[in-house]
């Protein structure tokens, strides 16, 4: 079968070529061993260490915000997802040996909790500010006042 040199142009054009990952850059990096940080103070909070009660409560938002940057390294780098969860696990157990390793674990973490925890307020603050606003429910005639 011989396909006309136009019909190929269009197979090709609708079958980009795949991008070529790119590296992970330092912000990525930086990103990654925060949410790391952030799931190691939840982890902590949730098992009930009183030491770790003075910083908020980082379950829900630290679950939210490794989403947000999973998402973003995975779209600026093209890495696969499954590489990006796979680099923050690594990132928490490098994060909790660096804290073991070091005399005072709580300063330790004290000092990375400190530099992580305005990247993750920042982001959330965006991703909320763009969320939609829900759908506004409508009382029935009865429910008035």
């Amino acid at each position: 079968m011989i396909i006309s040199p136009l019909f190929s142009l269009v197979l090709s054009a609708a079958d980009p070529a795949p991008v070529q990952p790119a590296p992970l850059t330092s912000d990525h990096l930086r990103d990654i061993g925060c949410v790391a940080v952030m799931a190691i103070v939840a982890d902590e909070q949730k098992r009930g260490d009183i030491r770790y009660g003075q910083y908020p409560a980082a379950g829900m938002a630290g679950r939210k915000w490794a989403g947000i940057v999973g998402e973003r390294v995975v779209n600026q780098s093209g890495q696969p997802a499954e590489l990006i969860a796979f680099a923050m696990r690594e990132a928490a157990a490098n994060e909790q040996a660096a804290m073991l390793a070091g005399a005072n674990p709580a300063a330790v973490l004290e000092a990375r909790y400190t530099s992580c925890a305005p990247l993750m307020r920042t982001d959330l603050e965006a991703d909320l500010a763009d969320a939609p606003l829900p759908m506004p429910v409508r009382q029935s005639a009865e429910k008035r006042p």
